[in-house]
């Protein structure tokens, strides 16, 4: 017997979005809703507590679901904590690899 594991970060809703680009194929159920933000400050889950190979890591998976980046990019504006976010290093690091994916 073969076992696959698969790594979803914890930043990326499991939406029927990701679901159809992960694995290829349609969920008829609704899934998590990719408008609720995966990221917030009071959680110490955002681009402030991660190290710069963490942020590129983070970048490089918001490039597959680019409607999670902003949904969570409005999101980290709303909280209006720059310093405790650390939204500028996420735009910038997202900026920076506008290129690549």
């Amino acid at each position: 017997m073969r076992i696959k594991v698969v790594r979803i970060p914890y930043f990326i809703q499991l939406s029927n979005n990701a679901v159809k680009k992960m694995f290829g194929i349609e969920v008829e159920e609704i899934l998590f809703d990719e408008s609720i933000p995966s990221l917030g400050y009071k959680g110490q889950n955002t681009p402030a507590y991660l190290c710069p190979a963490g942020l590129v890591r983070m970048v490089k998976e918001f490039r597959h679901f680019t409607e999670q980046y902003k949904t969570n990019i409005d999101f980290l504006k709303k909280q209006n904590e720059p310093f405790k976010t650390g939204i500028e290093f996420l735009e910038i690091e997202y900026s920076r690899n506008a290129f690549s994916s």
